[in-house]
């Protein structure tokens, strides 16, 4: 007998459809079920390659004991929490107040109007059974203390954000977060702090516009010794290419084996940045490796970045990536055995549980891996890894999270002219238009025909930016169209008119609204707005914007202030504006080859530190594009206006004199 979760889409919610636990999905019924039966929720919510969640699975859900509690005394609701982020963000704010920490996967106690009462995330079968028992004995004999309890937690998780001081200039928070930074990086091995260690893309992308900026060496130093040591350990697929979720160990050597879509759209935009600004072939070679390594095992043939692979069967985590002395001597001969010994670091005993996670040898070069006799060792490897038994891939495509890899592509096109990764990027954007956003609704997650839920404000900020990259990278006005009528829908329906500020979701069927202004897995949505509002502003000339930036900005100082390091996304936007944006118009007769390498050139060298708007003479202008509207072209010849928040230098004929107009980025 299956659930009720064996009608739902979900890769994760499907996994528990042949569960003994009677569970719902989240919606109207189980909770009208809780009221009428008089009986507590039990929410769990994870997701479809969250090891823990496999292991609680097996462990407890699969049990006839456990669902013999669940069904008798309580109504259990599971939630895909990478469908429903707004569920999720909610009561893991709960789960924290309560216990200091989250996790997935996470177990909630709920009344039956939703809210929270008692939470935790892993628990083993036996101390889960008891939780459940004594829960029950509490909601019958001490309920008006639940009720009070679930009252004052509600009341915490409403409470606006207080900051004890203003958080000064930009400068001062941006000091104050390098400070930390600096105070907290191993300088031996990258990353901040002990193990675990997640990839700290966010931070890594602010300390490196800290470095370009402020002329930093320490924010260089801690980017560049980050980005080379993770790519050189295991965290980093030798093979196939991609980044697991994190890793164990402070070495970056033993991985979780997970890899998630968001992670690796994210690194590629920092080694993109890296690249740019250092010119080290390694981090070309990665971001390569990583886009590559998306296109061939993470896209949908219909259309669409599908969201993750798990780090494999509870019980053998890692299976598929590591490596015995005997399969190893299966595949290569004896000299191809040496050389992988020298640059993968392979011995008879491994490094791993007896087995080798495959590390690439920091004393060599990266380049070498092109030798021909290396690249052959490499392959082979690769070739004879397709034989193991591939863990299971979560298919579903997310909004955000496609927004976020089509931004990748687009920047990796920036900064190597790769026409391919542009190429790719457009086809994956026109498919999220086509199939994700229809009759001006927005949603989030579409897999197997079904497109659900309502989008969230993570989904339309990286969306919008996506369409703001594309705009950048063709020239088509349609782009920034789209992305105009997303921000208007965005102001629309997630602004905050009291406060300030994006809530994260306005769903209907959450009891509370929520902000967001710290980055979590992904950037925060407010500090993607932040982004995004700069650009609509200088590409448009509309005033709205900038006003919609200032307001945000006032609405960040509480999280600036209380934890600097805790926003690298908004700083790194705030920091840019202040730095300066400038505008570059170019005003052609005719487009031309020269015009293309010279734009091409441009984005380039300053990136998003110059936005870049296009229009030819003697041709209507959209009505949206006030900034460029209002600029006669100079004696019918091609004409460059460079400004700054509107104000403009004047106009100039060459090339060349409108780069000498452009500031150092």
């Amino acid at each position: 007998m299956v659930n009720l979760l064996a009608a739902e889409k979900s890769p994760y919610l499907l996994q528990h459809k042949d569960n003994p636990v009677d569970w719902f999905p989240w919606g109207t019924e189980a909770f009208t079920r809780a009221r009428s039966e008089d009986k507590p929720v039990f929410l769990s919510i994870g997701y479809s390659t969250c090891y823990w969640c496999h292991m609680m699975e097996t462990d407890s859900f699969e049990r006839d004991e456990v669902a013999e509690v669940l069904n008798k005394y309580y109504i259990a609701i599971k939630v895909d929490r990478e469908e429903r982020p707004d569920i999720d963000q909610v009561y893991m704010d709960a789960v924290v107040a309560m216990t200091g920490q989250g996790g997935w996967p996470m177990s909630v106690f709920l009344t039956p109007d939703k809210k929270p009462f008692w939470g935790g995330t892993f628990f083993w079968r036996d101390q889960f059974i008891d939780i459940l028992q004594q829960l029950q004995a509490h909601w019958q004999s001490n309920r008006e203390q639940i009720i009070a309890s679930s009252s004052e937690i509600s009341e915490f998780l409403l409470r606006p954000m207080q900051a004890g001081t203003a958080a000064g200039t930009i400068a001062t928070v941006s000091a104050q977060a390098l400070e930390i930074h600096t105070a907290n990086f191993d300088p031996r091995y990258g990353g901040f702090g002990k193990a675990p260690k997640f990839p700290p893309a966010m931070t890594l992308s602010f300390l490196l516009r800290l470095a370009a900026r402020q002329k930093s060496d320490a924010a260089l130093t801690m980017v560049t010794t980050t980005l080379t040591r993770m790519a050189h350990g295991g965290l980093y697929d030798q093979l196939g290419g991609g980044f697991s979720r994190y890793a164990t160990d402070e070495k970056w050597l033993v991985p979780h084996f997970e890899k998630m879509l968001y992670d690796n759209a994210l690194l590629a935009r920092v080694y993109a940045e890296a690249y740019a600004f250092t010119g080290d072939e390694t981090y070309q070679a990665v971001l390569r490796d990583i886009l590559n390594y998306i296109s061939r095992d993470m896209t949908d043939s219909e259309g669409g970045f599908h969201s993750a692979e798990d780090a494999g069967p509870a019980g053998k985590e890692g299976e598929f990536y590591t490596w015995s002395g005997d399969q190893l001597h299966s595949v290569l001969s004896d000299s191809e055995y040496l050389l992988a010994a020298e640059y993968l670091k392979i011995t008879e005993q491994g490094n791993f549980e007896g087995t080798n996670i495959l590390t690439f040898n920091a004393e060599k070069n990266w380049t070498d891996r092109t030798l021909p006799e290396v690249h052959a060792v490499f392959q082979k490897l690769y070739t004879a890894r397709l034989e193991h038994p591939r863990p299971h891939r979560d298919d579903k495509i997310l909004t955000g999270w496609n927004a976020l890899m089509i931004s990748a592509f687009l920047e990796a096109y920036r900064v190597l002219g790769a026409v391919e990764f542009r190429e790719i990027a457009e086809r994956q954007l026109n498919f999220l238009l086509a199939t994700l956003y229809r009759d001006s609704q927005l949603k989030r997650r579409y897999r197997a025909g079904d497109a659900r839920f309502a989008a969230t404000l993570e989904d339309y900020t990286l969306l919008i930016d996506s369409l703001l990259l594309m705009h950048q990278s063709t020239r088509d006005f349609s782009w920034l169209k789209h992305a105009i009528t997303l921000q208007a829908e965005q102001d629309s329906n997630f602004w905050d008119q009291d406060a300030g500020g994006y809530f994260a979701s306005v769903a209907p069927d959450l009891y509370i609204q929520k902000k967001e202004f710290f980055d979590n897995a992904v950037p925060s949505g407010n500090a993607v707005a932040l982004r995004n509002l700069i650009s609509l502003a200088a590409l448009t000339g509309e005033t709205m914007y900038y006003e919609r930036y200032q307001a945000l900005v006032i609405a960040y100082q509480a999280p600036f202030s209380r934890y600097p390091t805790g926003v690298s996304e908004a700083l790194r936007e705030v920091e840019r504006l202040e730095r300066g944006v400038q505008e570059l118009f170019i005003l052609y007769t005719d487009w031309s080859e020269e015009l293309d390498t010279f734009y091409s050139a441009v984005r380039r060298t300053y990136g998003d530190s110059v936005l870049i708007c296009t229009g030819q003479t003697g041709m209507p202008m959209p009505a949206e594009l006030k900034s460029i509207k209002d600029k006669v072209s100079a004696i019918d010849t091609t004409t460059f206006y460079v400004c700054k928040q509107g104000a403009c230098e004047l106009p100039v004929v060459e090339p060349e004199a409108a780069l000498a107009l452009l500031c150092v980025p």
